[in-house]
């Protein structure tokens, strides 16, 4: 099962990344999700071909905060 770090914007507090990680859990085709506050990253495992990182982006967005997916560009199969 894949798993990536991705560097996560906005957060100020270890209840923003609990709720960015419940969020993630909850995205069909994440298996796990991990959000440490104290480095700004999201680890994800994901069901791949089930769970693009766009709709992972978009479910954040929507509490305000994003996922730096700029940085992985250079990740074909994400």
């Amino acid at each position: 099962m894949p798993t990536i770090h991705i560097p996560v914007k906005g957060m100020s507090c270890a209840s923003c990344a609990m709720s960015i990680e419940n969020t993630l859990k909850d995205t069909p085709g994440v298996e796990d999700a991990r959000v440490n506050f104290a480095n700004q990253t999201a680890t994800i495992e994901w069901v791949e071909g089930e769970a693009p990182v766009e709709n992972w982006r978009e479910k954040i967005r929507k509490l305000g905060f994003d996922l730096d997916t700029d940085s992985l560009a250079e990740k074909k199969n994400l």
